[in-house]
C-alpha cells in the first residue's frame, strides 16, 4: 500500500524548450540536456524529490520523449515511477490535473507538488524543509505557490504581488503580473512585496480538483475522461486522445490560480532559476575573466560579458571583440544574439518555422528507445550515420522500399538478421542490407554497440521504414 502521508511529485516533462534553440529542439528538449554537471535538468528534478518525504513521482511527458524519460529516470532512480503520455501538448493545466487525478487514485487524497522539469533549485535541503513545513501549516482547503524573492527587475518571469505579514510564513496574493515591461518590473522589484512566480504549486489533491470544478469544469471533465479511458503501453500509461485533444491549451495559472481565493504564496530562500533563456544559462555558468563565459570548444579574444558555447566537438567557436553577445554553435546551426534580447529567440523560431527551415526542429542527432544516431554526412542519394545501440537493445525488425544500407561495426558485438540468415559481427566486420530485405540489428553485449551506416537510394527519409516487429510497439 502507498504511504498516503508522503508528498506526490508531479513532474511536467513535455515542453519543447524552444527559447534555448539551437541546442534544445523537439527531438531533445532542454530538460533532457546536460548543461551543468553530470545530470540533465530532468534528472536533477527527479533527484530533488528523492528522499523519505516524497512518493515516487508521476511524470507527464509526450510520445516523442517517453523513452528518453524512461532512460534518464533509470540512470538516477530505482523507484518505480508512473509515466503518463499526453496525446498532444495542452500546456500545464491539463498536464498538472492528470497527475493530480492519478495521485488521488493511488493514495486517496495526498499532498501533491507540481513542478516543471527544467528549473535549477539550489539548496535542495532547504527546499525539502519548506515543503515539510508547508504540509504542517497549510490549511487543507488552501493551495500554495512557491515564490522567489527577485534578484533583478526580470521581464521574462511572471510576478506576484503579496500581502506581506512578518508574523506568518504564508501570504495572501494580491495580483498576478505576467512578464511585465521593464518599467513595471523595476517598480515591482523595489516594492519588497513581490515575488517571481516559480510555477511550483503545492496542496491537497482534492483542493486542486475543487478549484478546477469551480473555474475550469470542462477541463476537469475531459481530463477525467481521458484518464479513465487510458491504456497501458509497455511501462507507460497512454491517455485517450479524443477527450484530450478537445482540451484548450492553457497554463494552470490562468485556468485556476489567478481566479482562486484559496491560494497562498510562500518565499523559497534558496537559489532558484527558470532556465528559460540563454542569458539565464549564462548566469549559471561560472564566469571567467571580465565576466566572460566560454564553455566547450571556444576561444575568446578581447571580449567582455559574453557567452561562447559550442555543443559540438567538431566546431570550435572563436569570438573577437565581443560585448554582451551570446553565441551558441551546434553542428548544423549558429545563434548570435545580444545578451539582453535572448528572450526573443522564441520569436526567431516562429520565423524559421514559417520559412520551413529543417534545423528549427530536427538536429543531426536523433534519439530512439534503443539508443541514438548522428548524421555524419548526406547528399542527394546517400546518407552516412553513426548509430549507437544500448546494451541488450535491438532495433525493430524492418525493411525499406527505397534504400539499401551498409553496416560497419566500429565498437561492440552485433547480432544481425537478414531475411532467414542470422549471424554476429565484431569490430571491423561489415554486412550489406539490400532494398526490401527484412533485417534487424541487435546489441548482444554489455557495452554500447557502435556502427557506421551508409544509406544509398532514391529516397532516404525516416518514414521509409516498414516495421514487422518492434519491442517498443511503435
Amino acid at each position: 500500500m502507498p504511504d498516503i502521508k508522503k508528498i506526490f511529485p508531479i513532474i511536467l516533462a513535455g515542453g519543447s524548450g524552444s527559447r534555448l534553440w539551437p541546442l534544445s529542439r523537439n527531438s531533445r528538449p532542454k530538460q533532457f540536456i546536460k548543461f551543468f554537471e553530470e545530470n540533465t535538468l530532468f534528472q536533477k528534478t527527479v533527484n530533488r524529490f528523492n528522499n523519505e518525504i516524497f512518493h515516487s513521482p508521476i511524470i507527464i511527458t509526450n510520445n516523442q520523449s517517453r523513452f528518453t524519460v524512461q532512460q534518464q529516470l533509470s540512470e538516477v532512480s530505482k523507484n518505480s515511477s508512473k509515466i503518463i503520455i499526453e496525446p498532444s501538448p495542452k500546456n500545464t493545466a491539463p498536464a498538472s490535473l492528470v497527475g493530480i487525478i492519478c495521485s488521488k487514485m493511488i493514495a486517496n487524497d495526498p499532498y501533491v507538488i507540481i513542478s516543471p522539469s527544467d528549473h535549477l533549485v539550489e539548496n535542495e535541503k532547504l527546499f525539502t524543509e519548506l515543503l515539510k513545513k508547508s504540509a504542517e501549516n497549510l490549511p487543507k482547503n488552501r493551495l500554495l505557490l512557491i515564490g522567489f524573492k527577485p534578484s533583478s527587475p526580470h521581464t521574462g518571469y511572471g510576478w506576484i504581488s503579496a500581502k506581506i505579514d512578518n508574523n506568518r510564513d504564508l501570504f495572501e496574493i494580491d495580483n498576478f503580473i505576467e512578464k511585465p515591461p521593464i518599467e513595471l518590473a523595476e517598480k515591482l522589484f523595489k516594492s519588497n512585496t513581490s515575488y517571481w512566480n516559480t510555477g511550483i504549486f503545492f496542496g491537497k489533491a482534492s483542493t486542486f480538483i475543487n478549484q478546477f470544478e469551480n473555474f475550469a469544469s470542462s477541463i476537469l471533465k475531459n481530463v477525467n475522461l481521458s484518464f479513465q479511458k487510458s491504456t497501458s503501453d509497455l511501462d507507460f500509461l497512454r491517455l485517450n486522445e479524443n477527450p484530450w485533444n478537445s482540451l484548450p491549451s492553457v497554463p494552470i495559472d490562468i485556468a485556476i490560480m489567478e481566479k482562486s481565493k484559496k491560494l497562498f504564496v510562500t518565499p523559497f530562500k534558496g537559489g532558484w532559476t527558470d532556465l528559460g533563456s540563454w542569458q539565464s544559462i549564462m548566469d549559471n555558468f561560472e564566469n571567467n575573466y571580465k565576466e566572460n563565459v566560454f564553455e566547450k570548444n571556444s576561444t575568446k579574444i578581447d571580449s567582455v560579458n559574453s557567452l561562447l558555447y559550442s555543443a559540438s566537438d567538431k566546431v570550435h567557436l572563436v569570438g573577437i571583440g565581443l560585448k554582451n553577445i551570446i553565441t551558441i554553435a551546434t553542428e548544423d546551426a549558429v545563434l548570435v544574439v545580444e545578451k539582453d534580447k535572448s528572450e526573443k529567440v522564441k520569436n526567431a523560431i516562429d520565423i524559421l518555422k514559417e520559412k520551413k527551415v529543417e534545423q528549427v526542429e530536427n538536429s543531426q542527432n536523433d534519439y530512439r528507445p534503443w539508443g541514438f544516431f548522428e548524421i555524419l554526412s548526406k547528399g542527394g542519394n546517400f546518407l552516412v550515420k553513426k548509430i549507437v545501440v544500448y546494451p541488450k537493445k535491438r532495433l525493430s525488425l524492418q525493411k525499406h522500399k527505397f534504400r539499401s544500407e551498409h553496416w560497419v561495426v566500429v565498437e561492440g558485438q552485433a547480432k544481425v538478421i537478414l531475411d532467414n540468415e542470422i549471424f554476429n559481427l565484431s569490430k571491423n566486420e561489415s554486412t550489406y542490407v539490400n532494398t526490401g530485405v527484412v533485417h534487424r540489428l541487435e546489441n548482444i553485449s554489455d557495452q554500447n554497440l557502435t556502427i557506421i551506416e551508409v544509406q544509398t537510394g532514391s529516397y532516404l527519409g525516416e518514414d521509409d521504414i516498414i516495421r514487422i516487429e518492434d519491442d517498443f510497439k511503435r
